[in-house]
């Protein structure tokens, strides 16, 4: 039988098993998971991971994705055919999905060609595309976005249970032009090292609808950059008011921004807004303020 027959084929009864399949691996990347988490003082570290990789194959017609299990990811390589056995079929509607078990084999066998075209498509599938695209328009876009801005608040990890696991889960609110969206950050990510006020990229996200409203979520493909830019400005302070995060301060600048500084970093200035208007050389790394200096204002012109 042909992969797409059995990739649209609905499996029968219980005791279905699928026929043997003549594939090629295309492609092949690594994919750790982590199999059982460690938490502790509101956050969370990996206890437990498996080596797994995500592999393409292709009968020279179709392609599909399946995950290759630690310990049968090493007797398989990309390029070589084989003869598969051993799989199941699982999924709610076609396309469905083929899983790798501990009966699933691999049989070097004779080649199977593919051209081009399916070369590509492989490379979607391991690696699908997310659109930049900024926080004022993710409800005009479809399938995966990425997304960039300033953290303006951040949860600390917690504990949910989804299905029989336990995984970490963490909040974030990102502002982008004065457009802010809440973000969902699962599993790995939930334990990425952010601040607020660091200026984050974050990919491989979808757009979801919940009782709290719209959120991001990340997805297996995720990652999260932070932008590391250096700035310098010389603004007025016009006032402050305390973060929503605890041991922030929120400043608005005369240029109509809104920042969020380390209570810390701007106490030294607070006595002297209230005795006069304050100017300041602020400084931004990754699009967080790390440094204010006292300056004198300019000149009136």
């Amino acid at each position: 039988m042909a992969l797409r027959n059995v990739l649209q084929t609905r499996p029968v009864g219980p005791y279905f098993r699928p026929p043997h399949l003549h594939v090629k691996v295309l492609l092949e990347v690594d994919r750790p998971k982590v199999i059982k988490w460690e938490f502790s003082d509101n956050s969370a570290k990996p206890k437990i991971t498996k080596n797994n990789k995500a592999i393409v194959i292709s009968d020279g017609k179709s392609i599909a994705k399946i995950t290759i299990f630690e310990e049968l990811s090493s007797k398989i390589c990309r390029g070589q055919s084989y003869i598969m056995k051993g799989y199941s079929v699982r999924g709610g509607s076609p396309p469905f999905a083929l899983i790798a078990t501990r009966e699933t084999a691999f049989f070097r066998s004779s080649p199977v060609n593919v051209d081009e075209t399916l070369m590509r498509e492989a490379t979607d599938v391991l690696w699908p595309h997310s659109i930049l695209t900024p926080v004022a328009e993710i409800h005009n876009v479809k399938g995966l976005l990425t997304v960039e801005g300033n953290i303006v608040q951040l949860s600390a990890v917690s504990r949910v249970t989804t299905g029989r696991e336990e995984v970490p889960l963490r909040h974030l609110k990102l502002e982008q032009e004065q457009a802010q969206v809440t973000l969902c950050l699962w599993r790995e990510a939930a334990v990425e090292s952010v601040e607020v006020g660091t200026k984050i990229r974050v990919t491989h996200v979808k757009l979801s609808s919940s009782a709290y409203g719209d959120q991001l979520q990340s997805t297996a493909y995720t990652e999260i950059e932070v932008i590391r830019i250096n700035e310098e400005s010389t603004v007025e302070v016009l006032g402050v008011t305390d973060s929503p995060q605890d041991g922030f301060a929120e400043l608005l600048l005369s240029t109509n921004e809104q920042v969020v500084v380390d209570k810390s970093v701007w106490e030294p200035f607070e006595e002297l807004l209230a005795k006069d208007r304050v100017f300041v050389r602020l400084m931004k790394n990754g699009g967080k303020v790390v440094k204010l200096e006292s300056v004198h204002p300019p000149p009136e012109s």
